[in-house]
């Protein structure tokens, strides 16, 4: 199973040719599950022409498209969740866009989040998303079990850093601030801000469940367009490929 995390850019840069890099970008992935961010309900529209099932959480821009069906949905401000059942695994899976400007608020939202989706069971818990923050922050660390935030406790492992120690290359950053031309064509060049890896996918430890197999992972939509001279968004996109036991 393939699953991608796309932070779409709700903008009118470039528009409306750039809507066909975004639908060329999520077709050429070939994901089985897309969790979405910063979706209008237009793009949205078309999107879900090659997925069956689909849910959008429009107050939060996050969505989910599926080729499974998507069961006890919840839309939550930051998020939108659902539970995919295949071949009798069951897994929750997370599409989340956590706030940019304040770093209490987006420890507030992730600690709700995990405590929704912890009400449900099911056998693997995936969270995808833009998490507006780095490797450093304590949202991260939080996640990854190496602090507490409000009380609270979480497990999760990051698919680019295992997948990393199975290649020996670094994650790649998804907000490119020297190297995506939405800086120096929309906006001016910026040369302060560092490049950051704030899309991200993670996986819940599933114990006493077996691990899931990680194949492969990867990053997409870095190309510009010769038309609207942008890539298809301000932020790459991320994809794992699992296979569940």
């Amino acid at each position: 199973m393939k699953i991608a995390s796309y932070n779409l850019w709700e903008s009118d840069a470039g528009m409306p040719e750039r809507v066909e890099q975004i639908i060329e970008e999520v077709t050429a992935c070939r994901a089985d599950i897309f969790c979405l961010q910063e979706v209008s309900r237009p793009i949205f529209a078309l999107l879900t022409r090659n997925f069956p099932y689909f849910h959008l959480n429009e107050p939060s821009g996050t969505a989910l498209l599926s080729r499974y069906p998507l069961d006890a949905v919840n839309d939550s401000e930051f998020s939108v969740s659902a539970t995919i059942s295949v071949d009798g695994i069951s897994l929750r899976i997370v599409s989340l866009h956590l706030p940019w400007k304040s770093a209490s608020e987006r420890e507030r939202a992730i600690v709700r989040i995990v405590r929704e989706n912890e009400e449900i069971f099911t056998d693997h818990t995936l969270l995808a998303g833009d998490f507006n923050c780095s490797e450093q922050s304590a949202v991260h660390h939080f996640l990854i079990g190496e602090q507490s935030l409000h009380g609270a406790d979480a497990f999760f492992f990051d698919l680019a850093e295992a997948w990393s120690e199975h290649t020996g290359i670094p994650p790649s950053v998804t907000l490119d601030f020297r190297n995506n031309p939405r800086w120096g064509i929309v906006d001016p060049p910026n040369t302060i801000q560092k490049s950051v890896r704030c899309d991200r996918i993670l996986i819940k430890n599933p114990y006493p469940q077996d691990f899931p197999v990680l194949q492969s992972f990867e990053r997409f939509g870095t190309k510009s367009s010769p038309v609207t001279r942008l890539c298809a968004s301000d932020h790459y996109g991320v994809a794992a490929e699992l296979i569940f036991p």
